[in-house]
């Protein structure tokens, strides 16, 4: 999938739904890979910072669920959700298997990872970008 006529980037969702062909290697510009490294350790210092005013927002509220300031007005509320876990159910209730079928679904989704190698083919540092 690439870039429309005016440059610009298909969305990520589209880009995370085009097809992947199994076993498929090419090679990505270090300057695109060093470029999204950065950012996903900036977001984690940001989600670092974040945590200890967090920290000390629930440390104001002790024990109740609403705190309110001139800003407005914050909750802490604990959420809920169900889940039937299948494959228990199944091996308990082999029966049901017929019965639970047409309602079962998957859902898989892909994460984008990256491994510093230790050394490349040349001998080099195996790291993205100029001096690395």
């Amino acid at each position: 999938m690439k870039s429309d006529l005016t440059g610009s980037l298909p969305s990520l969702e589209e880009l995370k739904a085009a097809h992947r062909e199994s076993g498929a290697v090419i090679r990505v510009p270090e300057h695109l890979v060093q470029t999204y490294l950065d950012a996903k350790r900036e977001r984690q210092m940001v989600q670092k910072a974040e945590e200890e005013p967090k920290r000390r927002v629930l440390e104001a509220l002790g024990r109740a669920e609403v705190g309110i300031c001139d800003l407005g007005r914050l909750t802490y509320r604990e959420q809920f959700r169900e889940n039937v876990d299948v494959a228990r159910l199944l091996k308990e209730h082999p029966e049901l298997g017929a019965i639970i079928e047409p309602y079962r679904s998957k859902s898989s989704f892909r994460a984008l990872r990256f491994k510093h190698r230790d050394t490349d083919e040349r001998g080099g540092s195996g790291k993205c970008g100029p001096g690395r």
